[in-house]
């Protein structure tokens, strides 16, 4: 009877319920690439709160790199997790302390890739981090 309430009441919640395994998570900023992986432009997303997207839910981190899926810190997506508006700021320094994490990532875009090799925003994605003209490259 109480399996059967509960049934009864996710299906008359409809769309309010996430889906199982997904979540929101706040994104606060979107990296714009063209078609060819080329940078365009950063763009602020939601303010201070951040936009929340819903997503898969992000695995629990603890010593070893997990990315979350299409999505993270810029530790993990550019290997700049701490960067100091200076003029002596040590980008080399910044990119080695974040080496493992920009490579968990460039590794989940390469298996997006592989799964989707004719979706053209993963091709844009897969490209921005094959790129070898880039002036920035990742």
């Amino acid at each position: 009877m109480i399996l059967k309430a509960l049934y009864d009441y996710y299906n008359r919640c409809g769309d309010d319920i996430v889906p199982m395994d997904m979540a929101y998570v706040d994104f606060y900023y979107s990296i714009v690439l063209d078609e060819k992986g080329n940078f365009i432009r950063l763009e602020p997303l939601g303010g201070d709160s951040g936009l929340p997207l819903l997503t898969f839910r992000p695995e629990e981190r603890t010593s070893a790199p997990v990315p979350h899926c299409m999505g993270d810190h810029a530790g993990y997506i550019l290997g700049l997790k701490e960067v100091k508006a200076k003029d002596n700021f040590d980008y080399a320094k910044e990119m080695t302390r974040n080496e493992k994490t920009l490579t968990a990532f460039k590794k989940d875009v390469e298996n997006f890739f592989n799964i989707l090799p004719d979706n053209s925003f993963v091709q844009a994605i897969h490209a921005f981090y094959n790129l070898k003209s880039a002036t920035y490259r990742v």
